[in-house]
């Protein structure tokens, strides 16, 4: 049952990723078209969930190592999705704001505290 499973996800997965190798297909072209205008997200979602199953399945060896890359297209999809890295400036900019974020909190912790218990310590 799993192997049949693997090998009707691997029509869906070159139907959606390369559809010039289904021309003979009359509706090769639609599933691509569909998830091309879809964000990466719903590919990665597709490929993991339809890879899991097959997997819980049948745990064998060969059914891992197949599911298994879909299973990592996926995931790369997923971390696509994510989108482009902060250039080094951003991320020097939103480090340095949230230390003083975090400075500014601890003084006005002290603040709160009244004049007492800063008298005491």
């Amino acid at each position: 049952m799993a192997g049949i499973l693997q090998m009707l996800l691997g029509v869906v997965v070159a139907l959606i990723e390369a559809p010039c190798f289904c021309a003979f297909l009359d509706f090769a072209q639609t599933p691509h078209n569909y998830f091309e205008r879809k964000p990466y997200w719903h590919k990665a979602l597709l490929y993991v969930i339809l890879s899991s199953f097959i997997v819980i399945i049948c745990t064998g060896l060969s059914t891992f190592f197949g599911s298994g890359l879909i299973f990592v297209t996926g995931s790369l999809y997923g971390i696509m999705s994510l989108g482009k890295k902060a250039s080094k400036e951003e991320m020097i900019a939103k480090s340095s704001s949230m230390s003083n974020l975090i400075r500014n909190n601890e003084e006005q912790k002290d603040v709160e505290a009244g004049p007492e218990t800063q008298a005491r310590s």
